[in-house]
């Protein structure tokens, strides 16, 4: 077995204080997409600057639900993914779709 160990140095560092307990990143040519329980924010990858909110704690439609007693799926948080047309997102019982 092998290792290769990279230094890396931040090129820029960013303040993004809409955030509290981010979990998931996914960042795309254009947009940094950040999951923080319970909105998905969508940040511009040019100038860092929010472009979207999506989300919400509820049951409700375009809301997002994880109970407060499971400390499991509290603590993986929103689940993710992105495509070229929607972000859908799985919390407790269904998965959402948002337009992108």
């Amino acid at each position: 077995m092998s290792f290769c160990f990279i230094q890396l140095f931040p090129v820029k560092v960013v303040e993004l204080p809409q955030l509290g307990n981010p979990k998931h990143i996914i960042v795309d040519r254009n947009q940094i997409i950040i999951s923080d329980y319970p909105y998905i924010y969508i940040y511009s990858r040019d100038d860092f600057s929010l472009k979207r909110k999506i989300g919400g704690q509820g049951e409700g439609p375009g809301e997002l639900f994880i109970p407060q007693g499971n400390k499991n799926l509290k603590e993986r948080g929103l689940v993710f993914s992105v495509d070229s047309h929607y972000i859908v997102v799985s919390s407790v019982g269904r998965i959402s779709y948002f337009d992108r």
